[in-house]
């Protein structure tokens, strides 16, 4: 897989701003919400087309901010693997760093706005 590869250190853990900061935008929650959920089923290191990601057919706008902004930014911090070529993702070796904020924020999505999983096209 060709991979855009961070360039943080891979001994470099993530800040809590960072991760809330990758967290902020719907565009990469979806994204980090899919792995989540892979992840807990057992099935994170397993690419998966970016397309299933969002649920069917990208509109254009949305897929160039994925592919020129979203993507790239997940990637720069190595919490998704992205191939751009194959146009997949998956879990990359700091996603257990962010996965405790996902997962209690997913735990109280009850309490939270309902566009905490939000589609890409709202």
């Amino acid at each position: 897989m060709s991979s855009v590869t961070g360039s943080r250190d891979a001994d470099e853990e993530l800040t809590a701003d960072t991760c809330l900061t990758l967290l902020s935008n719907a565009h990469r929650r979806v994204v980090l919400l899919t792995i989540h959920d892979r992840v807990a089923d057992d099935e994170g290191d397993e690419p998966v087309p970016v397309e299933e990601v969002v649920d069917g057919s990208i509109p254009e706008p949305v897929a160039m901010s994925l592919n020129h902004n979203h993507l790239p930014k997940l990637a720069e911090h190595d919490v998704v693997r992205w191939d751009r070529e194959d146009g997949t993702v998956a879990a990359g070796q700091a996603f257990s760093q962010i996965e405790p904020f996902i997962a209690r924020l997913d735990g109280a999505s009850a309490r939270l706005p309902n566009d905490w999983r939000s589609d890409l096209d709202r």
